[in-house]
């Protein structure tokens, strides 16, 4: 099962890293507990069509025709994954029924569908627990009885009755793994590949502190890891340029957007996307990642004046 990738987004190094069907068997032996050691039971989903062209995740793929895993890696916890996770699942199970005789959906047979397994992988600066999750609930405007409060006592009663161990019939649960060195030590542990990625990302944060500039900093850090033998056969078989661009891209949209949020300064925000515009970012993607208004991303792509295709 595998889609058109949309060109016009920017890769990252933990997407490309990971989405290669040994790694990700590590992952998800490492999510599971499992020893599965043939590779070909990985099939890919790829997603961009007209509804999701500006929505996309970082790995999905389906395990052994059982189980359809989705990864998003985040230094900034979005509590919106849970809902975008359930439209990417919609696509995907879209795609899986549109493959089965047509009328199939509309029988009264029950349709065998893989089992979601949801994960954020967080190696933000925020200290959070080893393993924690978020819910798609958490979103609901009626969880409980206070917005339902009525002058009828009887009614009352029935109310807090009925919200006093509330059941939504649709809820999306997804796990967020603190993959920041020194945590989940025994998750981590499982995956070699992601053990490395670890220590890849620990040694990028202690370069962004010491050197001048991000470039310099990514320059050293993958130096270091070809020397240590972290990732270096990945490294060495892309282009330095090509890294660079990742790398800057996704620290432009997560640690330095974070900082800039964290503090709130509007012109800072305003300052990553012209960056992300000047890399290429195309204006929806940018919109998404930033936060701004559409129309004030455009204005800022026109003012950039003819730097090259968006």
């Amino acid at each position: 099962m595998e889609l058109k990738f949309n060109k016009n987004i920017k890769d990252s190094v933990f997407r490309n890293f990971f989405r290669v069907e040994q790694r990700a068997l590590e992952i998800f032996n490492a999510l599971n507990n499992t020893s599965y050691s043939d590779k070909s039971i990985i099939n890919f989903n790829i997603l961009d069509d007209t509804v999701l062209k500006n929505r996309f995740n970082d790995i999905s793929f389906i395990a052994d025709n059982k189980v359809v895993v989705l990864i998003e890696h985040q230094s900034i916890i979005n509590k919106n994954i849970p809902l975008r996770f359930l439209l990417y699942l919609t696509r995907i199970y879209e795609i899986f029924i549109s493959k089965l005789t047509a009328g199939t959906i509309y029988k009264s047979k029950i349709i065998n569908l893989p089992t979601p397994q949801l994960a954020v992988f967080y190696n933000g600066d925020e200290d959070i627990d080893n393993i924690s999750e978020l819910r798609l609930s958490d979103a609901f405007i009626c969880r409980d009885s206070s917005f339902l409060v009525t002058n009828n006592k009887e009614l009352n009663t029935v109310i807090e009755s009925t919200f006093k161990d509330p059941y939504f019939p649709l809820d999306v649960v997804v796990k967020v793994y603190n993959i920041n060195k020194g945590y989940n030590l025994d998750f981590v542990n499982k995956s070699n590949s992601l053990r490395e990625y670890v220590e890849f990302i620990a040694l990028l944060k202690i370069n962004i502190k010491l050197k001048n500039t991000l470039e310099e900093a990514i320059s050293t850090t993958i130096t270091e890891c070809i020397k240590k033998n972290i990732m270096k056969e990945f490294f060495l078989s892309h282009p330095a340029e090509e890294l660079t661009m990742w790398l800057e891209t996704e620290y432009d949209f997560n640690t330095h957007l974070a900082v800039r949020f964290e503090e709130g300064r509007e012109e800072g925000v305003k300052k990553v996307a012209l960056n992300l515009l000047k890399k290429g970012s195309s204006v929806s993607f940018v919109v998404e990642t930033t936060g701004l208004a559409e129309e004030v991303v455009k204005k800022m792509k026109e003012n950039l004046g003819d730097i090259g295709p968006f």
